[in-house]
This record gives structure tokens, C-alpha cells and sequence, in this order.
């Protein structure tokens, strides 16, 4: 088969049980090439219960969007948990379209203009915001309006929120009470990567850069640094995501970065033990946004 979705991970604690779904949160991550959903068991104070990821797989010629997002769409309806009533479920759209604006500067229906700024923005674009009460800003972001129909048609009424908006909401919360001026995180996705820098307790810069490359990657985190004052001999690049101790990527990383560190998980967050053998810095927004409010 030219095109399929293949699961790359899959965890469920032995106690999850499909037939009672009044007791889940699940939040599912809908990216380019696949989609993953975590599973938050309310009767167990929200102990992470299941996880699971599907990354599309092309060995012929390469399909687009559209093609991927039916292909995605007709995986989810098979689901009937994922699809059907449940505690509480969140749709979270994983992209590098979003705009970081102040709260200070925004007024009612000023998003689709602050979000023109950096993005490309036609009538059938929506702009959604998040509030990231931490940063004290909007996260702005776009989707199509034949999107947010696939979405609904999908799921119903679902809260639709951007991954980005709990990368930052999470680490702020982590690190209110902490100096973190010597640390620099970068949550690493397929195609691009995401840099948060924190300083005196304050949300000090979050981009996000394309790479096709490993020499992309450091070369555009090396040049976040400098304009930051940051010395790689001396802070720590904090890794979340898409990454392995044995890629290129890490090999380019740690050649140029002296200390080079792997996320952990939330401490406030219970796991079951499913999740021992996956590393801790990995698919670091959908294991945590069961506890953001946006």
C-alpha cells in the first residue's frame, strides 16, 4: 500500500476500560502527517492512562493534504472511543501558524489583524486565540474553515486549542518559583522547532523555525542564542519532542552546545507504568495539556 498510517506508539494501562467513557479526558494532537491522543483517567485523579501515535507512511508518490487529511479522517471515525461521548475531549492543531501578541494590545477583533502580520491570511481563514494566562498574551493561530468543519463533523463541539499554547503555558507554570536564565528549550517536531526562552520568571522569547536539515536546525538555534546574549558554552539546551540521544540531530546539537538536557515529566502528572519505557521528553504538549486552561 502506497500510503497507510502506521502506529508508532501505543500504551494502555491494563485498567483502561473503552466501555465506561465518562471517566476520560482525551486530547488528540491532529498534525500534518498523523495523529497521536493521550487519555487522562478522571476516577484516578488524572493519572495518564494511554497514549497513542499514527504518523502517516508514503512509499510512493507523495499524496497531499487533503489526501492525508481523509486518510487521517477515515482512521478516527473507525474509533468509536475516540469519536463517541466522553468526560471531556480537546482538539489540539499542531503547526507553525501562530502569532504571540501582548494581552495588553489586544482588543476584540483585532486577531485576524495581529495575525496577518507574520502569516498569510485569505477569506477562508479562521483565527482562533488562546489565552496563556502565564505569558500574559494570546496565542493566535490559524485554520482553514473546511478544517474546523472536518473537525466538527468528526467530533462535534470540541474545544480547539493550538499545541504551541501548552508547550508555553506548561513550562511557565513549571518554572514560575525558578531562575532559568541559563536554559534554553527547544521542542523539536518533523519539520521545524520551537524555541522558548524564560528569564527573571518572564516569558523572554517563543519562535519557531523550518528546517530541512541538521545544519538548518543549529545554525537557526545558534543564532537565537547570540541575539539573546545566550553563550552555547555555557547554557543548557533543554530538549523536548521529536529527538533521540542517537540522531543526527542530537550529534549536531551536542557539538556545538556544551550542555545538552532532555525534558522530564510534569511531577504533578501520575503515569501508569505503561509509560516507563517512553522517554520522558517525548510528546511533551499532548501528555500535558490535561493540565492547561485555556
Amino acid at each position: 500500500m502506497p500510503v497507510e498510517l502506521i502506529v508508532q506508539h501505543s500504551h494502555f494501562d491494563k485498567g483502561f476500560d473503552p466501555g465506561q467513557p465518562q471517566r476520560y479526558h482525551v486530547s488528540i494532537l491532529l498534525m500534518q502527517d498523523g495523529y497521536s491522543f493521550s487519555i487522562a483517567d478522571n476516577a484516578q485523579n488524572g493519572k495518564m492512562v494511554g497514549l497513542e501515535w499514527y504518523r502517516v507512511q508514503q512509499t510512493g508518490t507523495p499524496i497531499g493534504d487533503e489526501a492525508i487529511r481523509q486518510l487521517i479522517g477515515d482512521s478516527l471515525r473507525k474509533n468509536n472511543f475516540l469519536t463517541g461521548y466522553l468526560h471531556k475531549r480537546t482538539i489540539f492543531i499542531d503547526s507553525r501558524q501562530t502569532t504571540l501578541v501582548p494581552e495588553a494590545l489586544m482588543q476584540a477583533g483585532d486577531e485576524r489583524m495581529f495575525y496577518g502580520f507574520n502569516h498569510p491570511i485569505s477569506n477562508s481563514v479562521v483565527v482562533l486565540s488562546d489565552h496563556i494566562s502565564a505569558a500574559g498574551a494570546n496565542n493566535l493561530f490559524g485554520i482553514d474553515s473546511q478544517y474546523l468543519k472536518f473537525i466538527d463533523d468528526l467530533f462535534g463541539s470540541s474545544s480547539v486549542h493550538h499545541a504551541s499554547s501548552v508547550l508555553l503555558e506548561v513550562l511557565l507554570n513549571q518554572f514560575k518559583n525558578q531562575q532559568l536564565d541559563d536554559k534554553i528549550f527547544v521542542h523539536i517536531r518533523p519539520t521545524w522547532f520551537e524555541v522558548v526562552y524564560i528569564k527573571n520568571k518572564q516569558l523572554q522569547l517563543f519562535n519557531s523555525f523550518e528546517y530541512k536539515s541538521r545544519e538548518d536546525l543549529i545554525y537557526y538555534l545558534l543564532f537565537v542564542m547570540d541575539q539573546m546574549g545566550l553563550n552555547p558554552e555555557a547554557t543548557e539546551a533543554v530538549l523536548l519532542g521529536e529527538i533521540e540521544r542517537e540522531s543526527q540531530v542530537f550529534e549536531v546539537l551536542y557539538r556545538y552546545i556544551r550542555h545538552i538536557g532532555f525534558g522530564r515529566r510534569i511531577p504533578s502528572i501520575s503515569y501508569s507504568y505503561v509509560f516507563d519505557e517512553l522517554p520522558g521528553h517525548q510528546h511533551f504538549t499532548i501528555l500535558n495539556s490535561h493540565l492547561c486552561e485555556l
